[in-house]
């Protein structure tokens, strides 16, 4: 199992190179399950449905938005956060969501865009946010704080563009998700424990209390933590798993292996799943630390 340490999300990222952050893509062609496509609308597809959506609604169960409140969604990414706050906060709100993935923004705008939603997108790097200081009372960032490279600035630059008495809420899986487990330990069997790791990499970057501490040196005050836990519906695990590792880091070593290797690899990760399986399909407990706090 992986450890929450800055060595094996440092790693993990360098070594699954075939998924570039800068333009959100990622063709891979894969003979026997054909899901060669392009990245951010495979995430809106299969990742927003079955765990980001749950828990940005759990999320902003818990912040009680109001209208008139102005909310910046941080690595908004296809924009769900946003989309979900922007009716808590009109008539009379801002929402906007910044990303360095301008194939996510073009998905988020065209979703916002059929719902109506008055939101603001802006392709920006997180430590560089092309606002005023002060301009927001809430900043949400789901599940992107691990991917920062340099987290201190970008906690710094969020602190900057909330109003006094803004809030930060952020969340960061607090360990790793029993579905990758499985697949990370399947790969391990097939591939290699580099490629093992891969599998792990969202998850390397939790330790709760390094994470206080960060949030409370960019400047944050009454620094707060708390866990979420969410389930993750899956489909049939012949479908859903391969299209599961292939929208993951470890899809660059999957990717590469035979066919008859992805469907030993399948079927292992299936058969570690058994105690999860419901119906025809799976149900999967995933944890995550939600971290709230205010600019002083």
């Amino acid at each position: 199992m992986a450890r929450c340490d800055w060595y094996n999300l440092d790693f993990a990222i360098r070594y699954a190179h075939g998924f570039s952050q800068a333009t959100g893509e990622t063709i891979m062609s894969i003979e026997r399950f054909q899901l060669g496509t392009n990245a951010a609308s495979v995430y809106e597809a299969q990742k927003v449905p079955n765990m980001f959506r749950p828990l940005a609604e759990a999320v902003l169960a818990r912040l009680a938005l109001k209208p008139g409140d102005r909310v910046i969604d941080i690595a908004c990414g296809t924009g769900i956060v946003a989309r979900l706050a922007a009716p808590m906060v009109m008539p009379g709100g801002v929402v906007a969501g910044a990303d360095l993935s301008r194939p996510m923004l073009e998905v988020a705008r065209a979703l916002a865009e059929t719902q109506r939603y008055g939101i603001d997108w802006h392709l920006s790097d997180v430590a560089a946010l092309p606002f005023t200081d002060g301009a927001f009372d809430m900043a949400i960032c789901q599940q992107g704080l691990q991917f920062f490279p340099d987290k201190p600035a970008a906690l710094a630059e969020i602190l900057r563009v909330l109003a006094p008495g803004g809030r930060l809420a952020l969340t960061v899986w607090s360990k790793p998700s029993p579905l990758f487990v499985a697949i990370s330990e399947a790969i391990r069997q097939h591939i290699g424990d580099d490629a093992a790791k891969v599998a792990l990499s969202p998850f390397a970057f939790c330790d709760a209390e390094l994470i206080g501490r960060l949030i409370a040196g960019a400047g944050f005050i009454d620094a707060e933590v708390s866990k979420i836990t969410i389930d993750r519906r899956l489909g049939p695990a012949a479908q859903s798993l391969p299209r599961e590792i292939i929208g993951s880091p470890a899809g660059t070593p999957f990717s590469k292996e035979a066919p008859a290797v992805q469907e030993r690899i399948v079927a292992d990760a299936t058969a570690l799943l058994q105690p999860y399986a419901q119906g025809e399909g799976l149900v999967i407990p995933q944890e995550t630390s939600l971290f709230e706090a205010r600019a002083g």
